[in-house]
């Protein structure tokens, strides 16, 4: 079995009696209209609070960890106007021609992270043929590369990069 329902981890993982540390974060999400071509990769800032992505129809997506309100358990968020327009700023300040550019929409998605911040991927603690794989930040770029890595661990064959322990002792960074 393989539990990776991201923000609702540690719910599921409690009803098999393990306490996963996992705390829900509640990310804001805008899209431009479209553009002209101006960005190729996935641009973000040293200061982590901005990435942002050109789709293949011209729309910008921008994020960065903005924080909305909401909770996973109601599925439920709604985006605050505090975190809005400070990331939609810092994305006009790298990316200049974001000012003449309209924001079609903008929403919350729910994200889930650990202590440590680095990823939950490997055996689940005292439940024998289960195995988790969650926390992941930036699940959308990595997530596929880490679902490969569990799934040569779980067929019992050694992945390519060590993986990171569910059962590992958690600290504050």
């Amino acid at each position: 079995m393989l539990l990776a329902a991201g923000a609702w981890l540690k719910p599921i993982a409690a009803h098999l009696g393990v306490d996963l540390p996992v705390r829900a974060r509640v990310n804001t999400v805008s899209v431009t209209e479209r553009m002209p071509p101006l960005i190729s990769s996935i641009v973000g800032h040293a200061t982590g609070l901005l990435t942002m992505k050109q789709k293949s129809n011209g729309t910008i997506l921008i994020g960065g960890g903005w924080q909305g309100q909401g909770v996973p358990q109601d599925g439920r968020g709604n985006v605050t106007a505090k975190t809005l327009i400070p990331n939609l700023s810092l994305a006009q300040h790298v990316l200049p021609e974001l000012s003449n550019a309209r924001v079609t929409r903008s929403w919350v998605g729910f994200e889930a992270n650990v202590p440590d911040f680095y990823p939950l991927a490997g055996a689940l603690p005292g439940i024998e043929n289960a195995f988790v794989l969650g926390c992941v930040r930036g699940g959308y770029t990595i997530g596929p590369y880490m679902g490969r890595l569990m799934g040569d661990y779980i067929l019992g064959q050694e992945p390519e990069l060590p993986l990171f322990d569910p059962g590992r002792e958690f600290s504050e960074v």
